[in-house]
């Protein structure tokens, strides 16, 4: 089945957890609001005359029920704080007792017995789960599919993203995340992996610059060689936890294809 991505407008599979002609992610989003069963229309009963009469669904009926004890409960706690705050405001200007010499100290916020993870931000470790857009410089289409960067995002090594440059050197593919989390590498199954007839045929990365930014600016950046083999291979960085809104994987060299100049990677996953 087709659906519209949300983002782009453009049709694609359902089943798709990436639009393959934005990259962004599109397997939540608003429809899942819209096909709620909340606001249903209201049941129709026929009674024993045949007269029909609509009912309101039993379940709104439960949730306004909810709402009406909340709010009543909100309010019996906001007035009772309201006539504690009164009484001990009365209370303070009818004693003496608390009063100073009438000097006023200025004391200053102790964050001392803070721990440093209490005082710093706590950040999620990047995985597949965390990624909201994948995209390339460039995308291969032939006659029968678009090999679209977010296919290295699929769970499957039958698809793969293949780029299309006038030459292998320099061709990108960026990973963003919904928000700023860790990074100690990734995983990357180099290749056209759904078989090794394809493997051989196609181009394969050999030698990669991997760069990692956050909001900041630039936070990591290094080169790396990869072998010329199927299966997954493990990129680690030399410093882990890096603080990462998005990376790079730029294309230095590659192994040559038997018959195709296109270079490919069938799965990345970031850890």
């Amino acid at each position: 089945m087709k659906r519209i991505c949300p983002y782009c407008g453009k049709e694609i599979d359902d089943t798709q957890k990436f639009c393959v002609h934005c990259g962004h992610r599109v397997d939540a989003t608003i429809d899942d609001y819209e096909n709620s069963s909340f606001w249903d229309e209201p049941e129709v009963h026929i009674n024993d005359a045949g007269v029909t009469k609509e009912v309101e669904p039993k379940h709104r009926k439960r949730v306004l029920i909810v709402l009406i004890i909340v709010l009543v409960a909100i309010s019996a706690a906001f007035g009772g704080a309201l006539f504690a705050t009164q009484v001990a405001n009365k209370t303070e200007e009818t004693s003496g007792s608390a009063k100073s010499s009438g000097e006023l100290v200025e004391v200053e916020p102790d964050d001392t017995h803070k721990s440093d993870d209490e005082n710093s931000e706590t950040l999620l470790n990047a995985s597949s789960d965390t990624i909201d857009a994948i995209t390339a410089s460039s995308t291969l289409t032939d006659s029968k599919s678009t090999h679209s960067p977010s296919l290295v995002s699929d769970g499957l090594l039958s698809t793969a993203w293949s780029e299309a440059e006038s030459g292998i050197t320099g061709a990108k593919l960026t990973i963003t995340y919904k928000n700023t989390c860790l990074m100690k590498g990734f995983k990357i199954n180099a290749g056209y992996q759904k078989s090794s007839d394809l493997y051989d045929k196609n181009a394969r990365p050999k030698t990669i610059t991997v760069s990692v930014s956050d909001d900041n600016g630039e936070t990591y950046h290094d080169r790396y060689d990869l072998s010329d083999t199927m299966g997954v291979q493990t990129v680690s960085f030399i410093n882990s936890d890096v603080k990462a809104k998005s990376f790079t994987i730029m294309i230095d060299d590659a192994y040559p294809g038997t018959e195709y100049a296109d270079c490919c990677i069938s799965e990345i996953v970031p850890y």
